[in-house]
């Protein structure tokens, strides 16, 4: 008993069988585990989505470009090809850039011939970094090309019938606007009010 009271009180001693760590202690590391270096309880949070810095979107730019279908026109040459049309209203309104696709062009100036009106388009093709800010879905028939006409001074039901015949088949029908795509032959509604106002129309 005596000798254990001598160990307690014994300051030195006392500090060699501490087990609480000491005052200036350096920072803890994984690899030492001896007495006086406690395991941090709090650890640092993860990020559960990616990061939108600069270098992510300059590597989504980057892939964007490097596929074969996409290539950059200039304005002069869209132009004269299809000359109810240019490139600021067929390309992506974030960054520019136009899907080269003959077909599609052809089909949409052989709609506006026989309509007889000019199309006011919405949007056409979106880049994936755009399509996924403006809530557009992962494989979109935006990402390479699609057109979003508005309703404005047109007949829905007569614009229908003319890019039908054309050759488009996908078709949205929407309150202000009806989206055209040479995609999978499917036909959808944006909304109740949409599906009232077309299914009025005898569509």
């Amino acid at each position: 008993m005596c000798q254990k009271r001598i160990m307690t009180s014994c300051p030195s001693v006392q500090s060699a069988f501490s087990m609480r760590p000491p005052s200036s202690r350096p920072l803890w590391n994984p690899f030492r585990r001896s007495r006086g270096y406690p395991r941090p309880t709090r650890r640092p949070r993860r990020l559960r989505f990616w990061p939108l810095t600069s270098g992510v979107t300059r590597r989504r730019y980057r892939w964007d470009n490097q596929r074969s279908e996409l290539e950059v026109k200039s304005a002069q040459s869209l132009d004269r090809r299809w000359p109810n049309f240019s490139s600021a209203e067929m390309g992506c309104r974030h960054c520019g850039q136009i899907y080269h696709w003959p077909d599609f062009m052809e089909a949409l100036q052989q709609a506006r011939d026989q309509i007889g009106r000019p199309f006011h388009i919405l949007s056409a093709h979106r880049c994936r970094l755009h399509n996924a800010r403006v809530g557009g879905a992962p494989r979109s028939q935006h990402l390479r090309l699609a057109v979003d006409i508005a309703l404005a001074g047109h007949d829905p039901l007569r614009l229908y019938q003319a890019l039908k015949s054309a050759g488009f088949t996908g078709f949205g029908f929407y309150q202000t606007f009806i989206h055209a795509d040479m995609g999978p032959r499917r036909s959808w509604y944006g909304s109740s009010k949409a599906k009232d106002i077309w299914q009025t129309l005898g569509l």
